[in-house]
């Protein structure tokens, strides 16, 4: 009995183990380039950042994208890393696990979505700079947006259109 216990316990972790929908992030390495290196950590997830390569300080860092989290589905599946970055001149191309692609401007700061998209909320920050809805200390108004009126729909009859006399 003990035996098969054990069996049984080893098989559901073996099961667990081999239907896990994530594999394991792999980091990306840094792109340097005239002494900043710029890195997407694991987290926050969609972020690069520059650093000075000598001193290691922080020059700047811009989301890239942002991931949306689903409530009740499990949270690590839904993570999108940076898997690839890429310099040419001044774009850093940079692409998910989700093979979106963007293109950074490291002397503007801009990005540019190639395929996929940021799923951004923005707003004025208070010192005139646009920053992200989701960040702290941002005051920010949302927009209104005006009610459409739904249109009454037209009585048929029945669930599938056909009128009985």
């Amino acid at each position: 009995m003990r035996n098969s216990l054990i069996i049984f316990a080893m098989l559901i972790s073996l099961t667990a183990t081999l239907t896990s929908k994530r594999v394991a992030y792999k980091p990306v390495a840094p792109v340097i380039s005239n002494g900043i290196r710029y890195e997407a950590p694991p987290f926050p997830l969609g972020v690069l950042i520059a650093v000075d390569d000598k001193s290691r300080k922080e020059l700047w860092r811009i989301h890239v994208y942002h991931v949306k989290i689903i409530k009740g589905l499990e949270r690590d599946v839904q993570w999108r890393h940076v898997k690839k970055m890429s310099l040419k001149g001044d774009i850093l191309t940079v692409i998910n696990e989700k093979d979106f692609v963007y293109e950074v401007n490291i002397k503007t700061k801009q990005v540019k979505v190639l395929k996929g998209k940021r799923n951004f909320d923005w707003c004025d920050s208070l010192d005139g700079r646009r920053e992200i809805v989701h960040c702290k200390n941002v005051k920010y108004e949302k927009k209104k947006q005006p009610m459409k009126k739904k249109q009454p729909e037209k009585d048929s009859g029945s669930a599938c259109g056909l009128s009985f006399i």
